[in-house]
């Protein structure tokens, strides 16, 4: 299903980087159904609080793959972020 490129990939990370030149470079975005659920629990359980949390994946032309979130444990508002333990 995926095919990686490691060299291609250093050289689209450390050389390319066509994102910084066209900020709508990337068009669609693929998010897996773990990551998505993972997304849907973590702001379930902020309430009304605004959550954090880190989407981990990868490019393929101008389609970001989403393959795993980490809720972070923060909690924002507008004027404020705390962290909870």
């Amino acid at each position: 299903m995926f095919t990686w490129d490691q060299e291609e990939m250093n050289d689209l990370i450390a050389n390319k980087k066509p994102w910084k030149k066209d900020p709508h470079f990337f068009k669609h975005c693929k998010i897996s159904a773990v990551a998505l659920i993972k997304m849907v629990m973590h702001a379930k359980a902020g309430d009304d609080m605004e959550v954090m949390g880190v989407m981990q994946g990868f490019p393929v032309g101008e389609t970001l793959y989403v393959l795993d979130v980490i809720p972070l444990p923060e909690e924002g508002t507008e004027t404020r972020i705390s962290t909870s333990e």
